[in-house]
């Protein structure tokens, strides 16, 4: 018998990153959530992966050193193991750009838009402002493990 949830999630851009830099909540997060959904169900985009590279390359001082282009294939190999990579093309742009969809950033515009090709039912993003004005999604921090466990034992 199959126990993981059945219904689908988008994964931002930051929580990609920050699972990479090693950021303790995003690692929890990401960690529990590849053991209780299906790879069929978790979704990122294009968008996504290219922000990540550029996060990965940027140097942060002391703090971190830029990744290699080795280290990002890794990384890159790491989503595309986890996640169903949703196609970013002009048409979405347009959308985003769409009176219904409501926020100032058009990048989360964009990710909206990105989730809703497959309905995703939730985001997991650490901007959750900035998702508050999209309709049809629950957004998640990563620091919501406790509640997105109890919501997702509900769901099942």
């Amino acid at each position: 018998m199959n126990s993981k949830v059945s219904y689908k999630l988008y994964v931002d851009t930051n929580v990609l990153a920050n699972y990479f830099t090693g950021q303790q909540n995003d690692i929890a997060c990401l960690n529990y959530i590849f053991a209780n959904v299906d790879k069929n169900n978790l979704f990122t985009s294009s968008l996504a992966m290219v922000q990540v590279a550029q996060v990965l390359q940027s140097n942060k001082g002391k703090q971190r050193k830029k990744f290699s282009v080795n280290k990002v294939q890794d990384c890159f190999d790491k989503i595309i193991a986890k996640f169903n990579i949703v196609d970013l093309n002009v048409e979405d742009i347009n959308k985003s750009f769409g009176k219904e969809i409501k926020g100032d950033d058009v990048e989360d515009r964009i990710h909206y838009i990105e989730s809703q090709k497959f309905n995703c039912f939730a985001i997991i993003t650490n901007d959750l402002g900035h998702y508050s004005n999209f309709l049809g999604v629950r957004v998640f921090s990563p620091t919501d493990i406790p509640y997105m466990k109890k919501y997702l034992k509900q769901k099942n």
